[in-house]
C-alpha cells in the first residue's frame, strides 16, 4: 500500500470534487464554511453555493489544505490555515 500526502493544488483540483462528492460521503460543504462572511445560514446554503465558492477559491489559487492518497486514490483530506 503506498501512501502519500499532497499539498492541494491546482494539479489535484479533480481528486479533491472526487473526494468531497456524494459517492464519498461528502459533496455539499466542499470545506468552505471558515471562508464564509458569517455562520449566520450556513445550515441553509446549498451545495451548489459552496461548491461555487470553492472553484472561486481556486480561481483565486487559494489552495487551503492537503490531500491523503493510497494507492494514488484520493482518501482524505485536511484544510489548513
Amino acid at each position: 500500500m503506498n501512501k502519500r500526502v499532497v499539498r492541494f493544488d491546482q494539479t489535484n483540483y479533480a481528486d479533491f470534487f472526487r473526494l468531497h462528492s456524494k459517492e464519498h460521503g461528502g459533496g455539499w460543504c466542499y470545506c468552505t464554511a471558515w471562508w464564509t462572511l458569517t455562520w449566520a445560514g450556513w445550515k441553509e446554503r446549498t451545495a451548489e453555493q459552496n461548491r461555487m465558492l470553492r472553484e472561486e477559491l481556486c480561481e483565486l489559487r487559494e489552495y487551503d489544505g492537503y490531500l491523503l492518497y493510497v494507492d494514488d486514490q484520493p482518501v482524505g483530506w485536511c484544510q489548513v490555515g
